[in-house]
């Protein structure tokens, strides 16, 4: 049974996000996440949102996420389980609901990046390393309620029924599990995650493809945005480099 949200704006990590219609809407997260690998057998697997209308992934794309998910955890990433959301924006973030760790992939996302598994891979891994390195933990919760004070995150609209928890994670994104990392912790959890995504056998350059692809989506950026995160520029050098030190070359 899949779980689905409505949630408040969010800024989110490996991607802009931002303006007025970035909102997370549904999220889906099954009990076990046997449901993906059933669903990655399949043609296609339909997402059907809290308002009845639906959505149709390829089921080869929900099976590279899952095959990533796999090589980064026996490479010795942190274990998480995986989601999908409906927003607006390219977006992946990392959150906790009782202990139970969650790393998700919005749909536009995957539209742009369902394809390149060494992308999917980079992006992982980076959520993982964000969860690994606790950037979720006490303090962040209270600079980020303190960000809500000050009006960064939207009142909550929750449309469920008879939707198991699915009120309390969209209240847990909206309360700051989703929001923006500092510059640090962003650069923190790159290292972190392309060293991962290399011993998996992941090739980094996946990572710098997202960052230039994103670096068009630049234009609709806040000013808050881009006081926390590091540029795309320099998180593509980054990955080139590391791919580099790994005997591969990006174009």
């Amino acid at each position: 049974m899949f779980a689905a949200g409505v949630g408040a704006l969010l800024a989110g990590c490996a991607t802009p996000g931002g303006g007025e219609d970035s909102g997370l809407r549904s999220l889906w997260l099954p009990a076990s996440q046997e449901e993906w690998r059933k669903a990655a057998l399949r043609p296609s697997f339909k997402l059907v949102r809290s308002d009845k209308t639906s959505r149709e992934i390829p089921g080869e794309v929900i099976g590279r996420l899952m095959r990533a998910k796999d090589k980064l955890e026996a490479a010795g990433a942190a274990r998480a389980d995986l989601a999908l959301a409906d927003a607006s924006a390219p977006n992946a973030f990392a959150f906790t609901h009782e202990g139970r760790r969650i790393v998700a992939f919005t749909l536009p996302w995957l539209d742009r990046f369902g394809g390149d598994e060494d992308g999917i891979a980079a992006v992982l891994g980076h959520e993982l390393a964000h969860l690994s390195l606790n950037h979720s933990n006490i303090e962040r919760r209270k600079r980020e309620q303190s960000a809500q004070q000050a009006g960064y995150v939207a009142g909550i609209i929750l449309g469920l029924i008879g939707v198991p928890f699915g009120g309390t994670i969209a209240g847990n994104v909206a309360s700051g599990y989703a929001r923006s990392y500092t510059r640090d912790e962003e650069r923190a959890a790159d290292e972190l995650g392309l060293r991962w995504a290399v011993k998996a056998g992941y090739d980094p350059c996946g990572m710098q493809r997202v960052m230039r692809s994103l670096q068009g989506l630049d234009s609709s950026l806040s000013l808050a945005w881009l006081s926390t995160h590091p540029g795309h520029d320099e998180r593509a050098e980054y990955a080139a480099r590391t791919a580099s030190e790994a005997g591969h070359s990006c174009k």
